[in-house]
């Protein structure tokens, strides 16, 4: 099937409008307040969960560093206390100061997340 001239560049045009219309699918309003997605997870070596934060996640801990781990965790669903922490620390960040940060590598830092 061919379509004329005309059509083929209004199909063209209506499938560029519809492809430049970008949705930020990381982000939602949840009664009132902006809260971020869980970007996905992946096994580590060792068949551990290896918590992933996406680069909005990284800029809400970055931009709310005097929040504890509990408040930082809160907005992000998915997220523990303790990821938040271990993200902080891994960034260079001091939020999450509400408990001391694990030691790097320490069996604390390495245990498995609570299903």
């Amino acid at each position: 099937m061919k379509l004329p001239p005309c059509q083929s560049l209004a199909l063209l045009l209506l499938l560029l409008a519809v492809a430049l219309h970008t949705i930020n699918g990381r982000t939602s309003n949840l009664n009132g307040e902006q809260v971020y997605r869980q970007a996905a997870s992946r096994t580590s070596r060792g068949g551990r969960t290896e918590v992933v934060f996406s680069s909005e996640e990284e800029s809400l801990l970055r931009g709310q560093q005097s929040d504890t781990a509990h408040m930082l965790a809160a907005r992000l669903p998915g997220k523990t206390p303790i990821d938040v922490q271990k993200r902080c620390v891994e960034l260079g960040l001091r939020c999450g100061g509400d408990v001391e940060a694990p030691i790097r590598n320490s069996e604390k830092w390495r245990k498995a997340r609570h299903e």
